[in-house]
């Protein structure tokens, strides 16, 4: 192999790693915003689930706060929530019920048919029983959590 061939592969090496990212040209300074966290008070729950009302909707900006389309977001769950899922129930996927990828919309917002299924606690007698659940958005540069705080008062 020449010198100049040599040179040729060693760039195609170091550069494929560094377009292979799947960010789907989220740059440096690209930033995430998720929407407002809920928190959620049940009386005299026999726990049980319950989700979102609205979709979770996640912004996604360059660095001069302009909406970004067509980058690649991941939805990871956590915590009390047991699905990711769409307006009518349904798992976004059958794989991993906490896991959802799509592309924000020219607005730059994620899809608006995400929606958290999360656990209620049981009530107990002697002190309200607490759950915490997330949804974290992450675009590869950035990312930004929605959080659920859920408690079942004292019965």
């Amino acid at each position: 192999m020449g010198t100049m061939q040599r040179v040729a592969m060693y760039l195609l090496l170091t550069m494929v790693p560094l377009t292979g990212c799947g960010d789907d040209s989220a740059a440096v300074g690209t930033t995430v915003a998720a929407p407002g966290g809920l928190t959620v008070i049940y009386t005299n729950s026999g726990g049980g689930t319950a989700g979102t009302a609205a979709p979770l909707e996640f912004r996604v900006s360059d660095a001069n706060g302009n909406p970004v389309p067509g980058v690649k977001v991941r939805f990871f769950g956590g915590g009390a929530i047991q699905r990711l899922m769409d307006r009518s129930g349904n798992a976004l996927t059958s794989t991993d019920v906490t896991f959802f990828e799509t592309t924000t919309d020219d607005r730059g917002l994620s899809p608006t048919d995400v929606y958290a299924r999360w656990s209620v606690p049981v009530c107990n007698a002697t002190a309200d029983a607490t759950a915490t659940g997330s949804v974290e958005a992450t675009i590869g540069v950035a990312s930004a959590t929605w959080t659920v705080s859920i408690t079942a008062s004292k019965c």
